[in-house]
């Protein structure tokens, strides 16, 4: 089964509430909500990343929370495209996590520069315009041919590195993604804890909604079935219940009504 769809205009909603609020506990409320609803794109990503059975899942997921952070952070609605933007950095930290995981394979100098012009260009068009950076569009801007590009994407592949990250020192790299976190705390743990208030303020069903899909990892259908429902209501129970919570977080509802 595949995960649920992010409503991504909800999630661009509370990202700006979280850029201007003030009040710290709130803050932290509205933050770990984003986490929430976005806790499932985060684990499909570091399993689609993970390369061999024996990578460390737990640790690529917690790296793929930072990329989500990073992304919370640092978004502007100018930037237009939320979806590839929350994506795209999250692919982003975990590849740089698994090149330092990666046994030490020597890359020519050319490739590394290249893909380092590559990233960083990618990152200023989504950033600056809202689209991706196509294939054609950087073999055209960079005057390489196809078979370097090729070459480029078969190694970052194969030995994902720390693109905004590179140096050089004797064709090696020499910075770590890990020497980058300096404080372990900076590794999320998403939990309930910080949304209990709200979630004890839900009606009953739509609490069990959440606790099952978020904390339980039970896929929509197959809580469709034990509710004996559709799977359409129970997205529509979903989107309700997450946009309750964010209101309760913001609006000081003390009560909400089935």
């Amino acid at each position: 089964m595949t995960a649920e769809k992010i409503d991504y205009e909800q999630i661009e909603e509370w990202i700006s509430a979280y850029s201007v609020c003030t009040d710290e506990k709130r803050k932290q409320q509205i933050l770990t909500l984003i986490f929430i609803a976005c806790k499932r794109l985060v684990r499909k990503l570091a399993y689609g990343l993970a390369r061999r059975s024996s990578d460390p899942i737990d640790d690529i997921i917690q790296v793929g929370n930072i990329g989500l952070l990073k992304a919370i952070q640092r978004y502007k609605p100018e930037y237009q495209n939320i979806k590839s933007y929350i994506r795209y950095s999250i692919i982003r930290e975990i590849k740089h996590y698994l090149r330092d995981k990666t046994d030490s394979v020597r890359t020519p100098r050319v490739i590394l520069e290249l893909t380092y012009r590559i990233n960083k260009l990618s990152i200023e068009k989504l950033e600056k315009e809202g689209v991706k950076y196509s294939k054609e569009m950087i073999a055209k801007d960079l005057n390489i041919s196809d078979e370097q590009l090729r070459e480029i994407y078969e190694n970052d592949r194969q030995h994902p590195v720390s693109f905004d990250q590179i140096q050089f020192q004797n064709d090696d790299i020499t910075k770590k993604y890990e020497d980058s976190i300096s404080d372990k705390s900076a590794y999320i743990e998403i939990n309930k804890i910080a949304l209990k208030e709200a979630l004890d303020k839900l009606p009953e069903k739509l609490q069990f909604v959440i606790k099952s899909l978020y904390f339980d990892f039970v896929y929509q259908a197959d809580l469709a079935k034990k509710m004996k429902t559709s799977q359409s209501h129970i997205s529509r129970m979903q989107k309700r219940a997450l946009q309750m919570l964010f209101d309760i977080i913001t609006k000081d509802k003390d009560e909400v009504k089935d």
